[in-house]
């Protein structure tokens, strides 16, 4: 007795037919325009701080002060100065131009703005020793 032989002649006709399908779909040429404007409309880019930069600056320096920029409060102010300077985070608006401030003006609203931070503390420092004197005197 003769066995039969199972043939796999089917799964091989169909292979090749879908491969010939997929040959023909890629050969097909796909004529369709293209939208060349896709994705979300830009805006203006930010260009920086243009005003209210005394706030801006005393938030940079408590970020500072806390070691936020991975540099040690002792290195002083010249360097966050010069870090401002090159990131042109602060701008001056004249009209519609914009131009960075230069190191010395930076370095001016600096100390400046420092010197109101250390008489903020000062201050409240000044109201808790009151304070405290106050509720012992009770």
């Amino acid at each position: 007795m003769k066995k039969k032989k199972r043939g796999t002649g089917g799964l091989e006709s169909k292979a090749k037919r879908e491969l010939e399908r997929k040959e023909k779909k890629f050969q097909e040429s796909n004529n369709q325009k293209v939208k060349k404007k896709r994705g979300r409309k830009l805006s203006e880019p930010i260009i920086g701080f243009t005003s209210q930069r005394s706030e801006v600056l005393k938030m940079i320096i408590l970020l500072y002060e806390q070691g936020a920029m991975n540099q040690h409060f002792n290195t002083g102010m010249a360097n966050l100065a010069r870090y401002i300077a090159q990131t042109e985070l602060l701008k001056h608006c004249v009209g519609e131009e914009h131009t960075p401030l230069k190191l010395s003006s930076i370095k001016v609203m600096l100390s400046n703005t420092w010197n109101d931070i250390k008489e903020e503390r000062e201050m409240e420092e000044k109201k808790q020793r009151i304070a405290t004197e106050i509720s012992l005197m009770r």
